[in-house]
């Protein structure tokens, strides 16, 4: 009820001018409509069976459905997921603080599979080495207790670590709060090996927080080894809230065609969503 009443906060008012008529909708109530829209999200049931549960065609389901996510993509979206450095210094864990102060963000990919693409060149474009599958890849980033403060779009899963950082409006955002004095020059962000992109943190006076690579020896000093367990030790929160967001199984599962249209508004409801769940990381008494 505290999501529907922020995505509806007149009653009396219809938030969604939809496409198309859809006749046997519009006697339906809008917590009804909000109801089948997260039960689709949070179980992927078929549109034929919630068609079934709440007495409408499996077409009617699914406009309904495509209609509420992108009206909830809009209103999530309008809402700022930078809360500004000096609240993610003050709710910064312990362990966090005394190792790795300075550091605002966690990075890392994922990716979600996709159905086989009838063409060639999409299915080309989307396919994953890692995942040996077609699949679409999304940039995230987390604040030092697991919530989501940066979800990109998707892009194909062909596409590197490297790149989707160029991509995805990450730069730009991090420039922007440097402007505005909610990220400072020396704050630190922290990656994956895979993430390549120290000349472009280092540019904006940022700093990379990534594990020491092996040396032509490959052998790690006892120091870089401690250095990395350290990093893996926080690094595994965006893991943590990325696994949270897919425990909606609408992104779980491999997703259908046909809500190929709106996936980015989907990835992106999913993640906003966890935000109404409690802390991935409470202090112990």
């Amino acid at each position: 009820m505290c999501i529907f009443n922020f995505l509806v906060p007149n009653k009396f008012a219809i938030p969604i001018q939809f496409s198309r008529t859809i006749s046997s909708v519009k006697n339906m109530k809008l917590q009804d409509q909000f109801l089948l829209t997260m039960i689709k999200v949070r179980l992927n049931l078929q549109f034929k069976h919630l068609g079934h549960l709440f007495g409408i065609s499996s077409q009617d389901a699914g406009a309904l459905f495509r209609e509420w996510i992108n009206y909830m993509f809009y209103r999530f979206g309008s809402v700022p997921l930078w809360s500004g450095r000096e609240l993610i210094q003050e709710i910064m864990p312990k362990t966090f603080r005394e190792e790795f102060p300075d550091t605002m963000i966690i990075l890392d990919g994922t990716e979600i599979k996709l159905h086989r693409q009838s063409a060639l060149r999409t299915q080309s474009q989307c396919y994953s080495d890692y995942k040996s599958s077609t699949t679409l890849k999304g940039l995230v980033g987390v604040d030092p207790r697991g919530s989501f403060t940066f979800i990109s779009m998707l892009f194909s899963g062909s596409i590197s670590d490297k790149e989707i950082t160029s991509a995805s409006g990450l730069l730009e955002m991090f420039q922007q709060l440097l402007d505005r004095g909610r990220l400072k020059r020396g704050d630190g962000v922290m990656v994956d090996k895979g993430f390549l992109i120290k000349d472009e943190i280092e540019k904006l006076g940022l700093k990379l927080h990534i594990s020491p690579f092996a040396p032509g020896s490959g052998q790690l000093s006892p120091g870089d080894v401690a250095l990395t367990r350290k990093i893996a030790a926080h690094r595994v929160q965006v893991e943590r809230a990325i696994s949270r967001a897919k425990k909606f199984k609408i992104v779980d599962n491999r997703i259908d065609l046909t809500l190929f249209p709106c996936i980015n508004q989907i990835w992106f409801c999913c993640c906003f969503l966890t935000g109404f769940m409690p802390q991935l990381i409470t202090e112990k008494n």
